[in-house]
Parts: C-alpha cells; structure tokens; sequence
C-alpha cells in the first residue's frame, strides 16, 4: 500500500502502512530535532500499546514510558519512577 491507497471505505489502513517498516519508522523518528532515545521508545511505546503497530513493537527503554500509563494510578506511578530513575542517573 502506498500512502495515498485508501482502503475500501475510504480511510488509510495505517496498520498496514508501517508494517514492515520498523527501521524506517525509527530513522525517521532519530532524525527529528530533540529526539532522543526516550522520546524514541515513549513515542514506540504509544503507537504500539495504544495502535497497535506492529512496525513500533520491540523498542523499550529501561523504565516505563508514556505509552504505559493508561489510569491516574499509572501516572502516578510512572512519575515515581522517572523521578526515581533520573536520581539514579544523577539527572
């Protein structure tokens, strides 16, 4: 599928688009301004938890990320541990 195939009823099958193109997907993502590995793997992280896409499975960073929280007790929990990881690496 290219970019501007549409599906049967009109709308693009993003799945199906970024299948397959996982290295692209990242060098794309590594060649924005002010990516780094986390914005990387937290932007990873949504499309595959939250879209489900396949090309985004696999990049995980060592702590959880954006595309983990899901309630306000995640949030809560995910800031303890950013902070709690940011103390460690003495950020």
């Amino acid at each position: 599928m290219n970019l501007l195939e549409l599906d049967a009823e009109g709308e693009l099958d993003v799945q199906e688009l970024l299948d397959g193109y996982a290295d692209e997907l990242r060098a794309n993502l590594e060649a924005l301004p002010g990516f780094g590995e986390m914005k990387i793997a937290s932007l990873m992280t949504v499309l595959d938890k939250r879209f489900g896409i396949k090309a985004a499975r696999g990049v995980r960073f060592d702590m959880p990320t954006m595309g983990d929280i899901d309630s306000p007790e995640k949030l809560a929990e995910y800031q303890d541990k950013k902070k709690a990881w940011k103390q460690k690496r003495g950020a």
